[in-house]
């Protein structure tokens, strides 16, 4: 059974909402439990909405960073229900 430890990417937000969903249904699946993905992802193509669909899916997403028109988003397991040490697992 194929896992990993982490993820990092600037995913392809222009294939469309509906394929960008299902690949990062994909890939943030394949997390271990203790595992988190980060997310680089343009404000003004749907970075805020992104980090809402995830926490509505059940990932547990936080907006680390946001420069220059770009947000970092973590996103943790859907398993870890442990919250980092800043407590900053909550989307804003």
């Amino acid at each position: 059974d194929l896992r990993f430890d982490g993820l990092w990417s600037n995913p392809p937000i222009r294939i469309g909402k509906v394929a960008l969903r299902e690949l990062l249904k994909g890939w943030l699946d394949l997390l271990r439990p203790d595992a988190s993905a980060h997310l680089v992802v343009q404000r003004h193509l749907g970075a805020d909405s992104l980090a809402r669909w995830l926490t509505e899916q059940g990932w547990t997403t936080s907006r680390r960073a946001s420069r220059k028109g770009f947000r970092l988003l973590d996103v943790a397991s859907r398993a870890n229900t442990s919250t980092p040490e800043d407590g900053r697992w909550d989307c804003p």
